[in-house]
């Protein structure tokens, strides 16, 4: 039972480095195959996927979470603009991905509303 736990162990090890590797070398092309199949099959499934990895890697690399922030967002402005048969609950799921991405720390929400509006007075409330 020790080796297999040893085994596991670097197993899990090796898994996180490509993972981690992956997100900081292309993280658009990484996120691209989850990404794409919130907008056809499986969403459910998809949504479960994005929130085991953003709980595996508790630190996305800055360039994930904003490809995964500005996609989430065009997805919930997609369920607005049109909307559809169980929309609010795939919307309601969005946004729970999205403030789990978010969540990671004010700095980021504060950079991105800046960097798109140039104004901070957009987070007082």
């Amino acid at each position: 039972m020790n080796h297999l736990s040893e085994w596991l162990i670097h197993i899990l090890i090796s898994l996180t480095q490509v993972i981690w590797s992956c997100l900081v070398e292309d993280s658009a092309l990484f996120l691209r195959y989850v990404l794409e199949r919130l907008t056809r099959e499986k969403q459910e499934l998809m949504f479960k996927v994005l929130r085991h990895l953003i709980r595996f890697i508790p630190k996305l690399p800055q360039q994930a979470a904003f490809a995964l922030y500005n996609y989430i967002i065009g997805y919930v402005m997609f369920y607005v603009r049109s909307p559809q048969e169980d929309g609010q609950k795939l919307i309601g799921t969005a946004l729970s991905i999205l403030w789990m991405v978010s969540v990671k720390g004010k700095v980021f929400l504060i950079s991105y509303f800046t960097k798109h509006s140039g104004r901070k007075d957009m987070l007082s409330g």
